[in-house]
């Protein structure tokens, strides 16, 4: 998956191909298709809208990007080795630095600001051992889809010695310690790079299914000095995520529920994300339809109203309705009372 997004965002795969290869990994057509005509509507924006070119040191084209793209909050434990960006941080009355004394921390508040905002979270840690200490909330950001773009420093153990402290073990690169926990991951060490790559990584890290994105800046990156690039408003990056479904898909999942005798309605993340609750409530409602959910962060469905059921089951249920949750496993029938049950 990782790599279709990474060929279809770089003009290496063609719409007709980026949607066969969903479809091929188990999406809908609809959502293939849809998916697809987001990307494009974003990639026909006008190019020139809201661009500018900046000038300075690498980390000034980063904090620049970084204001850019709507950033208002830096959620950091800073290290000398990011000091570019650092530096170029100060004076910079939109925005502010938010510091924990250890990557834990500082990756469950930026995930904390993005479930209560919406908003993707900026993340800086401190080269190799601050990207290996942030493993463990890394996890829980990956599992719950949440949009966090992780940087951090990067000494360049194929520059000079591939034994340096502090940088990747020999024969090893810092962007693989978090890989699977991460949408995409990336190294540069190109201080022109700088402004697209981060662009990337908020592109990447907001279309959904949201997740975090990592990039590895070097230090003599951020510090170089007299480098000038392309600046980008947010709306000239970021791939719209209204994906509308066909009118004649909702019509045949709307006769399932109705002529079904006993349905259920799974929900997830999802609805709570595009703020959805209010619509699933009232289709349960007026159809009377019992909702289950599972326990993820976000509570999709009151879970006192009368008609929740619980955590997910199927048993005894002829027709299970997902919406804005994943595959959690296991099978759509549960039991033998729910011989010949269907899902959408």
């Amino acid at each position: 998956m990782n790599e279709l997004v990474y060929r279809f965002l770089r003009n290496d795969l063609s719409r007709r191909g980026f949607i066969q290869a969903l479809t091929a990994l188990g999406l809908t057509g609809t959502i293939a298709e849809s998916t697809a005509n987001a990307a494009a509507a974003a990639a026909n924006a006008d190019p020139e809208t809201g661009s500018r070119t900046a000038s300075g040191t690498g980390g000034d084209l980063m904090v620049e990007q970084m204001e850019a793209a709507g950033v208002r909050f830096l959620f950091t434990n800073p290290g000398s080795f990011e000091v570019g960006l650092f530096d170029a941080f100060l004076d910079r009355p939109k925005m502010q630095l938010i510091m924990g004394l250890h990557e834990g921390i500082v990756i469950s508040m930026a995930d904390g600001y993005h479930k209560a905002s919406g908003e993707p979270a900026l993340v800086n840690v401190h080269v190799i051992a601050g990207t290996a200490q942030s493993a463990g909330q890394l996890y829980n950001s990956s599992r719950d889809g949440s949009a966090l773009i992780v940087t951090a420093g990067l000494l360049d153990n194929e520059m000079q010695d591939d034994n340096l402290l502090l940088a990747a073990r020999p024969g090893f690169d810092q962007k693989d310690v978090n890989r699977q926990f991460t949408k995409m991951s990336w190294e540069t060490r190109d201080p022109e790079s700088i402004p697209v790559m981060l662009r990337r990584a908020f592109k990447v890290a907001t279309t959904a299914p949201g997740g975090p994105t990592y990039l590895a800046l070097a230090n003599h990156a951020l510090e170089a000095k007299g480098v000038s690039a392309t600046i980008h408003d947010r709306p000239s990056f970021i791939i719209p995520d209204d994906i509308p479904a066909r009118a004649e898909d909702v019509e045949a999942v709307a006769r399932m529920l109705i002529e079904a005798e006993s349905p259920i309605l799974h929900v997830g993340d999802e609805v709570s994300k595009a703020g959805a609750q209010q619509a699933v409530l009232e289709l349960a409602e007026s159809l009377r339809v019992p909702v289950a959910d599972v326990n993820w962060p976000f509570h999709s469905f009151p879970r006192m109203h009368p008609l929740y059921a619980g955590g997910y089951n199927t048993r005894g249920r002829d027709f299970v309705l997902r919406i804005g949750v994943g595959d959690i496993g296991g099978t759509a029938a549960a039991g033998p009372d729910a011989e010949g049950s269907r899902s959408a």
